[in-house]
């Protein structure tokens, strides 16, 4: 039997049962708060349940190769093209914007597909570069920045930002010497291979071509391998491919 107050009623029961209500209510009240509701619909991150998984689930998703020059370059992928000087880098970058902006053969060898290029020119000063292209009978098809126009340091975000408003498909840079040797930069540092990895990845992030010419250390030689490349031991792993031009001898 309950054991009951001298007025006969559970005061103890009472008391527990408007405590139980009380909370109840405060409860609601907290939970229907504007702010508390805006926390309860924040999205969960998108790595939080990120697990390993088998490289067949990856390989499924794997992109094919879209060559935009056939066999030297792809779209997602950032290539350096190391020479001498008066090798003939820039009329090949040239040539190149030329050939893709058409999507005509490049050398009348490979075959290209049409893209928006842009040329970024670092090394030669503007009139010289005119007077090339003239002399090249290249007159239109391509956009090109001079570094007389505040294009003369290394800037990725800058890059990115006109990369996404006029939506470039290929970025042919002359060259990355001078871009971060400009910065004070020395390809004898570590660090000389850092914008090359965010050059890569913006590559891969905005499937475009990126091609940089690069020169290569002053010493006789008859052929081109990496270690004559400037920097070599940093750079070699920052980006897709190496690619070299020689003097005709």
């Amino acid at each position: 039997m309950d054991q009951l107050h001298e007025y006969g009623f559970d005061i103890d029961k009472i008391q527990r049962e408007d405590n139980e209500k009380y909370d109840e209510i405060q409860k609601s009240k907290y939970l229907n708060q504007p702010n508390l509701k805006k926390i309860k619909n924040i999205p969960i991150s998108s790595n939080v349940r990120k697990v390993p998984k088998d490289i067949s689930f990856h390989l499924k998703n794997r992109k094919p190769i879209e060559w935009v020059v056939d066999s030297f370059g792809a779209i997602g992928a950032c290539l350096i093209l190391a020479g001498d000087k008066g090798s003939g880098k820039t009329s090949f970058l040239y040539r190149l914007a030329e050939a893709v902006s058409s999507g005509e053969k490049f050398m009348m060898e490979l075959e290209t597909i049409k893209k928006k290029v842009l040329v970024w020119q670092a090394d030669e000063s503007t009139n010289n570069a005119l007077n090339k292209l003239h002399r090249m009978d290249i007159k239109s098809g391509f956009d090109i920045v001079f570094k007389e126009d505040g294009w003369g340091q290394l800037n990725i975000k800058k890059l990115r930002e006109h990369v996404e408003v006029n939506k470039y498909e290929v970025v042919l840079i002359d060259s990355i010497s001078t871009l971060l040797a400009n910065r004070g930069i020395n390809f004898k540092d570590m660090e000389v291979a850092t914008p090359l990895y965010e050059l890569n990845d913006l590559a891969s992030e905005l499937n475009i071509l990126i091609v940089i010419n690069s020169h290569l250390n002053k010493e006789d030689r008859d052929e081109v391998n990496l270690n004559d490349l400037l920097g070599s031991g940093q750079i070699s792993s920052a980006v897709s491919d190496i690619w070299a031009i020689n003097k005709a001898r």
